[in-house]
């Protein structure tokens, strides 16, 4: 955020240099005995005063004689005032007192005579230079204009400069016609100011070009340089923690415009101040019920402050607005309280009696400044339901307030001011708590709400009531969302306490669910034995939705444990209970389909997950709950990863991130990044975020998370892995699992990071391949689910890869339980391993069918990189190309487990030329080359670039000796 301050500094930046340039090359113009007349043109606020001002210094810095005048309509009924200066002592002479009839045929030669002795006393003035500064030209008298025309007509032949500043919709058509057809013919120069650039206006404000703040500044602001300032000052102050909707304006604005209605007549004044309280819209008869004046003297002063641009025609002509905001907020800080507040009632009958929506009607509600009652305070709160369509949730947070401070306190406690003493009604309460839980899910900011988050327990009703049960678990998840997680704990655990012995009730589930979600994000385990506490009181009170929520907990909750098979039982019962739910039910705890989402990403059931994901995200969008929007769609992402949708994962991701707020889980946000990167990998882009050095990143692999660092360690490692970055890769797994043992990581991903780790030591032939693919098969064997198992074959046929027919068959095991499961990606990656261990094997034929099949799985996942890797792997095996005269000179037989592709790129690679170099060279992707690289490491059995060069120098392969394959070939 820029420095700047104050309205002169923000319109003293750097800005118009082009319109700076022509006039200096106007003024070094006369220098040479050239004069010229300047039309310059703007609308208030372009920049027009400052540029005369700059003019002038200039001007007397070079000793040339200035005369500034700045018209206003005070002097607009003196004849020739405008020119009093510059002429001096012949204007007596030469203007009459009066002026010319101007306006009578019979007195055209003596208007003639005198507009020729005017110019003949400004030749006569400025034969050694003379510049006239004309200001606010628009305002000048008759005579005046007619000076200028006739200038414009006969220009002098000596080194005058006059500038006539002027705005274009407030200037005298006569006038305007003039200036435009002499500039047309070089009798003038125009210069229009115009918008400013966004460039200029990032100068101007200090912000960057690419800061979407100020793309909205500059949008707003129509590129006028006072109102970017007023904007840009508008910002600073709410990002400084001031009200967004406060309407008076800084006194530094205020003295450079109020001096266009300080001086209107009572009936305009009454008219524009009207307006002022109406705000952004209005007609004639509105203006005239708030104005209290008859309806053709309300016409007469619109018509008068349109022709003063006060007010402008609104397009659809449905009626007028103010020229800009800011001029509305000077004039309505001009009204005394009293009559302002008058005046809001009166508005608000205007806009009743015209059947206004609430939003229109909430804000003379609240500035009318009487007591309000259960009338107005319904108005209040259907605007705050209408701002939360709107999207507005900071709107809505206001109105509530209001509401909350308008209701009369018990009397039965008259010093207690909070909201639990307030006479509020059943039907109040029914309609005001929802409406907090939604404003306070949809805002991205939750920074000063702590008063609605406690009204939402203040306004809950007696214990008996189902209204009170929603409102205290809604509280409670949402401080735990906001890492406030003892304040939840205290909550949950005070009404449980109040709840009668013995036997629960039924509003006891949501209470029970919610201590353990609590429990949970604080990285406590759940207790499962409470769990199932709630589920059977959930089924003795047939309550549905309580059950399906015990369920997916208990889903979750065994996911994560060892018991695999009572979690995947516990997630089909859920899932069953939650799609015959309807969404009117569902969203009250939208929740438990968050859960259950979760608990089938682990145990691998990928199409239900992304299915109940995004429709809990569709609930939180609609009903409520906001703050489980970024989870969800991680979720969402998640399973799109593993069943091998790149380009729908990557999307989804990233709207997660969008979707995120200020004090949400950070682990679940490092996921989502992780999920970003390694999908755009796959995409064959560049990541938004440089997961390598990302903060929260970094400290959600440290933290120990038990279930979303390790899937983040996964993501990551998988990325390092399409890097070629073996090192890192095996770093990011054994970091997140605290050691070789994975004791942090959840049982039913420990497979899939041993795989990881096989993977890492059998590409660089370390011995410890063999113990990592022991541990993947042992975990894999508790669990008794497909992916664990197909992980487990994946590690085995790693270390098998010199055996090339058993590494072949594990592959082709890993394939059909990938192929079950729906992971297209990794049944792809697994087909293009049984192809190469079968090219190995010098079966090309086998191979074949594989490779086709994969290339299907890549086109449909949309992962570019697997798409290039199957395409180079089925171009035809690498053969010697034509020898040089010579003899032929046959690669050698160690190169011959490579692909054509692979001996190609290790071909290029053997001379030095870097990796972008060659992917440019051969049309691929950089990572599509590291990739090649990291297969031409492990099937050569060297660790670098530099074994390759040196392998390839005693072998006598490259580029030159003909090795290489044309593409196509």
């Amino acid at each position: 955020m820029s420095t700047v301050s104050t309205l002169g500094e923000l319109l003293g930046q750097d800005v118009r240099n082009t319109e700076r340039r022509r006039m200096r090359i106007a003024l070094h113009a006369l220098g040479a005995g050239q004069g010229k007349i300047i039309d310059l043109l703007g609308d208030p606020g372009s920049g027009k005063t400052r540029l005369l001002g700059e003019l002038s210094s200039n001007a007397a810095y070079l000793r040339i004689p200035v005369v500034h005048h700045h018209c206003t309509e005070f002097w607009k009924g003196v004849s020739g005032f405008a020119f009093r200066e510059a002429l001096g002592d012949a204007f007596t002479r030469v203007v009459p007192p009066g002026g010319a009839p101007m306006t009578q045929p019979a007195s055209a030669d003596r208007t003639l005579r005198m507009l020729d002795d005017v110019r003949e006393s400004l030749r006569k003035r400025s034969r050694a230079g003379m510049i006239v500064l004309l200001d606010d030209f628009h305002w000048a008298d008759p005579l005046s204009q007619e000076i200028v025309r006739h200038l414009l007509r006969f220009p002098l032949d000596t080194p005058f400069l006059l500038v006539v500043s002027a705005r274009p919709l407030q200037t005298p058509p006569p006038l305007r016609d003039s200036l435009r057809q002499a500039a047309a013919l070089g009798l003038a120069e125009r210069i229009e100011l115009g918008p400013l650039s966004l460039a200029e206006s990032a100068v101007m404000t200090g912000l960057s070009p690419c800061d979407e703040r100020l793309k909205t500044l500059h949008r707003e602001s129509e590129g006028n340089p006072l109102y970017l300032a007023y904007a840009h000052h508008e910002l600073r102050r709410v990002e400084a923690g001031g009200d967004p909707r406060e309407l008076s304006a800084p006194e530094e604005f205020a003295t450079t415009l109020s001096p266009e209605f300080a001086g209107l007549d009572e009936s305009l004044s009454r008219v524009l101040q009207a307006a002022a309280v109406l705000c952004d819209r209005f007609d004639v008869d509105m203006l005239a019920e708030v104005a209290r004046l008859g309806r053709s003297e309300t016409c007469a002063a619109v018509t008068a402050l349109v022709g003063r641009d006060l007010l402008r025609p609104l397009p659809d002509c449905s009626g007028h607005t103010f020229r800009h905001v800011l001029l509305q907020r000077l004039v309505y800080g001009t009204i005394p309280t009293c009559a302002r507040s008058f005046a809001h009632a009166r508005a608000l009958r205007a806009l009743e009696s015209r059947g206004a929506p609430a939003s229109a009607l909430a804000t003379h509600i609240e500035r009318a400044e009487a007591e309000l009652g259960p009338a107005e305070r319904q108005t209040l709160m259907r605007a705050a339901e209408e701002s939360l369509e709107n999207d507005a949730p900071q709107d809505a947070a206001h109105w509530l307030r209001v509401v909350l401070r308008s209701a009369p306190h018990d009397v039965s406690a008259p010093h207690d001011v909070s909201t639990s003493r307030r006479q509020w009604s059943r039907a109040e309460r029914v309609l005001l708590l929802p409406l907090l839980m939604r404003t306070l899910s949809a805002g991205r900011d939750l920074s000063g709400r702590s008063d609605l988050l406690r009204a939402v327990i203040d306004l809950a009703p007696e214990r008996d009531d189902p209204l009170r049960v929603r409102a205290v678990v809604f509280h409670a998840l949402l401080q735990t969302a906001l890492g406030q997680g003892s304040n939840a704990r205290v909550v949950i655990e005070n009404e449980l306490a109040g709840l009668p012995s013995g036997r629960l009730p039924g509003p006891a589930v949501p209470l029970l669910l919610q201590r353990e979600i609590t429990a949970l994000f604080h990285n406590s385990s759940l207790n499962q034995r409470r769990l199932h506490v709630a589920l059977r009181i959930a089924r003795e009170h047939g309550d549905a939705r309580g059950e399906a929520g015990a369920l997916s907990l208990l889903a979750y909750a065994e996911a994560v444990t060892d018991d695999a098979m009572g979690a995947l039982h516990h997630a089909e019962l859920s899932a069953a209970l939650i799609d015959a739910l309807p969404d009117d039910e569902l969203c009250v705890f939208p929740e438990y389909i968050h859960f259950l989402s979760w608990a089938e990403n682990l145990l691998g059931v990928f199409e239900r997950a992304s299915r109940h994901a995004l429709r809990g995200a569709a609930l939180v969008h609609t009903h409520g709950r906001g703050f489980l929007l970024s989870g969800l769609l991680v979720s969402a992402s998640f399973a799109y990863t593993n069943s091998g949708k790149v380009p729908q994962a990557r999307d989804t991701a990233r709207a997660a991130l969008a979707a995120g707020r200020e004090g949400e889980d950070l682990p679940l946000r490092a996921l989502a990044r992780a999920l970003e990167a390694c999908n755009a990998l796959m995409s064959g882009e560049e990541p938004a975020v440089d997961v390598e050095n990302d903060q929260a990143v970094t400290d959600t692999l440290a933290s120990g998370h038990p279930t979303v660092g390790a899937l983040t360690a996964l993501c990551l490692a998988h990325g390092a892995r399409l890097r070629n970055d073996m090192a890192r890769a095996e770093s990011i797994v054994l970091t997140a699992g605290n050691g070789a043992a994975l004791t942090t990581i959840p049982a039913i991903l420990r497979p899939a990071c041993y795989e990881t780790l096989a993977a890492v030591a059998a590409a660089v032939d370390s011995p410890l391949a063999p113990r990592w693919s022991w541990r993947a098969k042992v975990s894999a064997e508790r669990l008794h689910l497909p992916v664990p198992r197909a992980y487990a074959s994946l590690a085995q046929a790693h270390v098998l890869r010199k055996r090339s027919t058993a590494a072949a068959e594990l592959y082709r095991r890993a394939a059909c339980m990938f192929s079950w499961s729906g992971m297209l990606v990794l049944q792809a990656w697994a087909l293009l391993e049984i192809a190469s261990c079968l090219e190995s094997a010098r079966r090309p034929d086998e191979a074949r069918p594989h490779l086709e099949l994969a290339a299907e799985l890549a086109r449909q996942s949309g992962g570019r990189l697997l798409s290039d890797l199957i395409r180079d792997a089925l171009e035809p095996a690498s053969a010697p190309a034509p020898a040089p005269v010579d003899g032929p000179r046959p690669a050698p037989a160690a190169l011959s487990v490579l692909t054509s592709r692979e001996l190609e790129v290790a071909s290029i690679a053997g001379t030095g030329m870097k990796t972008r170099d060659i992917a440019d060279e051969l049309h691929l992707s950089p990572r599509t080359v590291e990739v090649h690289l990291g297969r031409i490491y492990r099937k050569l059995n060297i660790r670098s670039r530099a074994a390759l060069a040196r392998m390839m120098a005693e072998a006598g392969v490259g580029p030159a000796l003909g090795v290489r394959v044309p593409r196509g070939a």
